[in-house]
């Protein structure tokens, strides 16, 4: 009786991984290439806000300058 209990829940062990790892690849195959375009897209936005507001904080002292 103990012999069957184990077999069987090894059988669902096995079963379990098996469905974790399809669960796995497909979050890899499909989520992570969507959130790394998300990623970049984002990246680029902060890089051209960064650049506006350098330019904007140099334009500043510029004017700065230039009143006194």
């Amino acid at each position: 009786m103990k012999n069957d209990l184990t077999k069987y829940q090894v059988k669902e062990l096995q079963s379990d991984v098996t469905s974790l790892k399809k669960d796995v690849r497909e979050i890899l195959e499909n989520d992570l290439p969507h959130l790394r375009e998300q990623i970049a897209g984002l990246s680029t936005q902060v890089k051209v806000l960064g650049a506006i507001n350098i330019l904007a904080i140099l334009g500043v002292i510029a004017l700065n300058q230039l009143i006194k």
